[in-house]
């Protein structure tokens, strides 16, 4: 990993998720649950099949939001929920530019981009988790 605590060099391809797991943005919210469940995760992204792009993100905030309003899990679709047109990033964005944005747009997600396709996910978590192995290393 080429990150530094200080200035944060590195690029968020020495980050990102790339093992993705996607929902389509017709799934239910209730499909969305279950597989967030499965797989353990916190967010996930929603995918517009038909125009082969991050159509939004979905996160537990979300679904924490989607059942006090106590709507019909089974009847709502994913596209309906999720935070719309989430911020992209390429590959070779830095590390503490992507930190700055999140800070900056007060998001805890960014969707990484390269030539129009879907090539990982970055959470805060991950950039926290860069600094403490870093630290750990010195």
């Amino acid at each position: 990993m080429k990150t530094t605590i200080g200035g944060m060099k590195g690029n968020v391809f020495d980050i990102m998720t790339t093992a993705l797991v996607t929902v389509d943005m017709q799934d239910t919210v209730h499909g969305v649950e279950e597989v967030l469940n499965e797989h353990s995760l916190s967010s996930i992204p929603v995918i517009d099949h038909e125009r082969h792009d991050c159509f939004g993100i979905i996160s537990l905030k979300d679904i924490a939001h989607f059942h006090a309003a106590k709507k019909n899990a089974h009847a709502v679709r994913a596209w309906e929920i999720c935070s719309f047109k989430p911020l992209t990033v390429s590959p070779e964005s830095s590390i503490e530019e992507i930190a700055r944005l999140m800070v900056e747009h007060l998001i805890h997600h960014v969707v990484v981009v390269e030539d129009g396709l879907l090539k990982g996910f970055v959470s805060s978590l991950d950039i926290v988790a860069a600094c403490l192995l870093l630290k750990s290393m010195k």
